[in-house]
C-alpha cells in the first residue's frame, strides 16, 4: 500500500479524512498555497506521486523512505534557507508513522546539512545549494594593507586547522570588482569573509550574497542596513584611549586627520570614541576640527624610504590644514595617516613632539619605524581573521543562528610621537 501524503493543487479533496492531513499540510514549509491528500489503498495503475510519499510494503525503512521524501520535496522546490517545518507529529500525522520514525529521518537530514534542529524552536531548512567544496573565498579591498594581511594569515590558520582552503580575492579598492568577487564565491565557495570597501555598493554586495543563501562573516568593517556576524576591533574605546592620553598630557586644541572619502564604520566609531572624552570635559566641538586628506592611497613599502613622501599630496594637504588650524596635537584615524601627518608636521619645520604631538590607530609596523616612532593603539589584526574564520564555520554548521558581533579589545601604545603640551 502506497500512501502519497501531499500532492500541490488549487483545490482541496472535500472530504473527513483528507481534511485532517489537509490542515496538517497546511503549516507545512512556508509559500504553500493549497495541498491535495490521497490515501490511496489500492494500486491504481498510475505511477505515484513523487511528493511525500512512502511504501510500506517497501523492505527499506520507513525512516529513510521519509528521509528521501522530505528531501526531494525541499530540494526540488528550491525553498529557501531558514524556512520551517512543521512539529514531529504533525509530519508523523502526514506520513502515518510513529514520532520516532520522524524523528530518525530528521537526524538523518540534519546529518546531511540539509536541515538544522534548533532546542526550543524547530527544525529549518538549510537548503544547501551546491556539494561542499572546502573552500572559504576571502574578499579584501586591498592586499597591500598590513591589517588585512594580518587578517588574511589568522584566518588561513584556523581555516587550514579545519580542513579548508582560503582564496584570497582582491577587490583593488573597486566595487564592481568586489561583487564580481562575490558572483563568483556563490559558485566555488562554501562561504565568504569579507573586508569590505566604504561604500554604498557594499550594501547591495552584501545583499545579493544572503539572498543566495551563502554564509559570510564581516571583518573589521560593518556595512550599512546589513544584519551579518561581524569580527571588528573596539573603535570607539580606541578612540576614547587615544584622546584620554593627549587630554591628560593638557592637550585641549587638537585636530582629526582623516581621508575625505574614507565612510568605513571604524572611522566614525574612533572619531565617535575620541571626541566623547573633549566633548564630556568640556571642550567646544569646534575645538576639535578635522583636517582632510584627499586620500591617495600609499603601498607599505612606501614607507622605506619616508623622506620622499614629503611632497605627497596627502602630506601637502595635512601641512596645510596643520598651518591654517595651529592644533597642539593631532589623531590620525589611523597609523598610515599618522606617519604622513608626522611628515606633514616635519614639513613645516614643527618637531614632533615638541611644537605637536601625533597618536595613530592600529599599530602598523609604520608605526614603529616612524622617527618618532608613533604612538597608536594596537588592535590584534590576526585575531580578527581567526575570530572571523571561526564565526564562518560555525554559521556554515548552524546556517539559522542570529547575527554575532565580535568586538575585540584594544591597548595603547605609547611611543615618541606624544609628549606633555609645551603651549598650553
Amino acid at each position: 500500500m502506497t500512501y502519497t501524503a501531499l500532492q500541490y493543487e488549487d483545490s482541496v479533496l472535500p472530504n473527513d479524512r483528507t481534511g485532517t492531513y489537509n490542515r496538517l499540510a497546511g503549516k507545512y514549509i512556508h509559500g504553500i498555497a493549497a495541498c491535495k491528500v490521497l490515501d490511496e489503498e489500492t494500486d491504481t495503475g498510475d505511477a505515484p506521486s513523487p511528493t511525500l510519499s512512502i511504501d510500506r510494503r517497501a523492505a527499506e525503512p520507513l525512516h529513510r523512505q521519509v528521509a528521501k521524501a522530505v528531501r526531494r520535496h525541499i530540494v526540488d522546490r528550491d525553498y529557501a534557507s531558514g524556512a520551517a517545518l512543521p512539529s514531529e507529529t504533525d509530519l508523523a500525522g502526514v506520513f502515518g508513522v510513529s514520532r520516532q520514525t520522524v524523528r530518525q529521518a530528521l537526524a538523518q537530514l540534519a546529518s546531511e546539512g540539509l536541515l538544522e534542529r534548533v532546542v526550543g524552536r524547530g527544525t529549518f531548512i538549510t537548503t544547501p545549494r551546491k556539494a561542499r567544496t572546502g573552500i572559504v573565498s576571502c574578499i579584501v579591498t586591498r592586499l597591500h594593507d598590513e591589517l588585512i594581511a594580518r587578517i588574511v594569515d589568522g584566518a588561513e590558520h584556523v581555516g587550514r586547522a579545519a580542513g579548508l582552503r582560503l582564496e584570497v580575492a582582491n577587490a583593488l579598492g573597486d566595487p564592481d570588482l568586489e561583487r564580481r568577487c562575490a558572483e563568483s564565491a556563490t559558485v566555488g565557495a562554501d562561504g565568504v569573509i569579507i573586508f569590505a570597501t566604504a561604500t554604498e555598493a557594499a550594501t547591495g554586495t552584501a545583499r545579493m550574497l544572503q539572498q543566495g543563501g551563502l554564509p559570510f562573516v564581516l571583518v573589521d568593517r560593518a556595512i550599512a542596513s546589513i544584519s551579518a556576524d561581524l569580527v571588528t576591533a573596539d573603535n570607539v574605546a580606541g578612540g576614547a584611549l587615544l584622546a584620554r592620553h593627549l587630554y591628560d598630557l593638557g592637550h585641549r586644541r587638537v585636530a582629526i586627520v582623516r581621508r575625505a572619502y574614507d565612510v568605513a564604520s571604524t572611522v566614525h566609531e574612533r572619531e565617535q570614541g575620541f571626541r566623547s572624552i573633549f566633548e564630556d570635559a568640556g571642550v567646544p566641538r569646534a575645538d576639535v576640527p578635522v583636517i582632510y586628506a584627499p586620500g591617495h592611497l600609499i603601498s607599505a613599502w612606501d614607507y622605506l624610504s619616508l623622506p620622499s613622501l614629503a611632497d605627497h599630496p596627502d602630506v601637502r594637504a595635512i601641512a596645510g590644514g596643520l598651518a591654517q588650524l595651529r592644533p597642539t596635537a593631532a589623531f590620525a584615524i589611523n597609523d598610515i595617516t599618522g606617519v604622513q601627518t608626522v611628515l606633514a608636521a616635519q614639513s613645516l619645520g614643527w618637531g614632533v613632539p615638541d611644537t605637536i604631538s601625533v597618536v595613530g590607530f592600529g599599530d602598523d609596523s609604520q608605526s614603529r619605524t616612524c622617527v618618532p616612532a608613533l604612538t597608536t593603539v594596537h588592535q590584534d589584526a590576526s585575531e580578527m581573521g581567526r575570530q572571523a574564520m571561526g564565526l564562518l564555520i560555525e554559521r556554515l554548521a548552524a546556517p539559522s543562528l542570529p547575527a554575532r558581533l565580535v568586538r575585540l579589545p584594544v591597548r595603547l601604545v605609547q611611543r615618541a610621537s606624544s609628549g606633555v603640551c609645551s603651549a598650553c
